[in-house]
């Protein structure tokens, strides 16, 4: 989308109409027109050489540079008062054309890649501002396409992912900073589907996909221990049945029962030590009964509940 001012030429090359685009729409207050002072330039056959303008003595938007017969672009740049924010060719309709770099506003270089009508196309590379390279893949017609890589800024490969026609397809893998891998799983047509692994600050977590939902039995291990975190299923992302979690020590921390997607019937939460920490009887998702009392405040069970999970 257009972003900035825009220039609108005559037959004869000459600057016939300004606008300001923002986010692809014309701004038709932008005061920016006002104050912009047109600046140009000439080859010695008189031909326009160079084009842009000026806001209280700074650069302002496109600057465009043409060749010796004034009639074609063949480099721009943007200025962003006074401060080069990018460079690449905009044709005299606003459309981007060719390779194009981004900058931050350091000067070091932020992006690079191709345009063809303003669509991204062919290979885009990001980078941190040190320079060290932040992600990397390929467009089509705007899209993302095959292979992304994306680096931590020390270098190490932060994950891998593959795309289709703009939408995540097939094997995804993500490291830490020290290069272990910590996801692992496949995705089908932008979801997630089949069997995916996950391992965090103190366990390790496994279960499949459906549709991108959760679907069948999940559990989470202690790294550790190797003992039983967490084990409970869903369908298609709604839990159901009994769902157990442990402590590092392997005793029983919580255990209960799902009904239609929600906690239903007694669910008991257990110290360490193995003794009941309380009991709550729930009806539908809602908390009824604790320790064998009525329930008022729904508000101070949840807060227990995180607690206690």
């Amino acid at each position: 989308k257009p972003d900035g001012i825009i220039k609108e030429y005559n037959s004869k090359g000459g600057i016939e109409d300004l606008k300001k685009f923002r986010n692809g729409e014309i701004d038709e207050n932008a005061e920016e027109i006002v104050m912009l002072q047109l600046h140009k330039e000439y080859h010695p056959n008189g031909k326009i050489r160079l084009e842009g303008g000026y806001t209280e003595g700074l650069k302002q938007g496109v600057f465009r540079e043409f060749d010796i017969t004034g009639d074609s672009v063949i480099n721009s740049y943007t200025y962003e008062r006074d401060t080069l924010i990018a460079e690449g060719i905009v044709m005299k309709d606003g459309e981007y054309q060719g390779d194009w770099k981004y900058f931050y506003k350091s000067g070091e270089l932020q992006a690079k890649g191709n345009y063809q009508n303003s669509i991204k196309e062919g290979k885009w590379i990001y980078y941190y501002e040190d320079g060290k390279k932040e992600q990397e893949g390929k467009y089509k017609n705007d899209l993302p396409t095959g292979v992304w890589m994306w680096y931590y800024p020390n270098g190490q490969i932060k994950k891998q992912e593959y795309f289709r026609k703009g939408k995540s397809e097939g094997e995804y893998v993500e490291f830490d900073q020290d290069g272990n891998e910590i996801v692992r799983g496949e995705f089908l047509n932008g979801k997630e589907e089949g069997e995916w692994t996950y391992q965090y600050n103190d366990h390790y977590q496994k279960g499949s996909y459906s549709d991108g939902d959760r679907d069948g039995k999940w559990v989470e291990v202690y790294l550790r221990t190797g003992r039983k975190r967490f084990e409970g299923e869903y369908t298609y992302g709604t839990p159901k049945g009994r769902h157990k979690a442990y402590y590092p020590s392997g005793k029983l921390k919580y255990i209960g029962k799902y009904k239609g997607g929600s906690r239903h019937g007694t669910w008991r939460y257990y110290r360490e030590d193995g003794s009941i920490a309380m009991e709550i009887i729930f009806k539908n998702g809602r908390a009824v009964y604790i320790d064998g009392e009525s329930i008022t405040n729904q508000r101070q069970v949840e807060k227990l509940l995180k607690e206690m999970e």
